[in-house]
């Protein structure tokens, strides 16, 4: 399903700002083969598209699986609560190319950007046999899809609003992260 994470308000909501836009959303259907102007479904039937769009979300590459690292059951490099593989302590990872062996996360960019310092702290402490810091996730997190024609949806257990309000501030807190990391010279500007 669309969105499958999120409670059916936010799926409603999205499919209906999708076919709004006259975008016709399928559900539970597998694609056997992608043609130049249709698609070959596994129930025998041909859907002909003008732009075809795949959301199938984010996975590990198969680089840890193939370099029998312990991985998580969804293809990620195993790793505990100081972001080091299980087995093996000399190797990290964070952000979307994990799994977290204490607890299932989903795969959003504030988990990642949060690990990151954590990842840091961790490799400089591991190479000076300091001690590593672990990383704890937070339970409750702000997601904001930007849906398009400045409209969003953002949720944050248990609420969600739509519409312009929302897809402001993710362009405001997206712009102000991303300023953050902006060298000199890329917009013409310092900061």
């Amino acid at each position: 399903y669309m969105l499958s994470r999120f409670p059916s308000a936010v799926q409603q909501k999205a499919l209906h700002i999708l076919r709004s836009y006259g975008i016709a959303v399928i559900q539970n259907a597998r694609i056997q083969t992608v043609h130049e102007s249709h698609v070959q479904l596994s129930q025998k039937s041909s859907l002909p598209y003008d732009l075809m769009v795949i959301t199938t979300g984010t996975i590990p590459a198969s680089l840890y699986q193939k370099s029998n690292l312990p991985t998580g059951p969804d293809g990620g490099l195993l790793v505990n609560t100081f972001l080091q593989s299980v087995n093996y302590p000399n190797i990290f990872g964070a952000g979307d190319c994990i799994s977290f062996k204490p607890q299932a996360i989903d795969r959003v960019g504030v988990f990642a950007i949060r690990q990151g310092p954590i990842l840091m702290h961790n490799l400089m402490a591991y190479i000076k046999k300091q001690p590593l810091k672990p990383f704890r996730p937070q339970k409750l997190y702000l997601s904001i899809l930007n849906m398009g024609n400045k409209k969003g949806i953002a949720y944050r257990r248990p609420f969600m609003i739509n519409g312009q309000l929302a897809f402001l501030l993710k362009n405001y807190l997206d712009n102000s992260f991303m300023k953050k990391y902006q060298l000199c010279g890329e917009r013409n500007e310092c900061f």
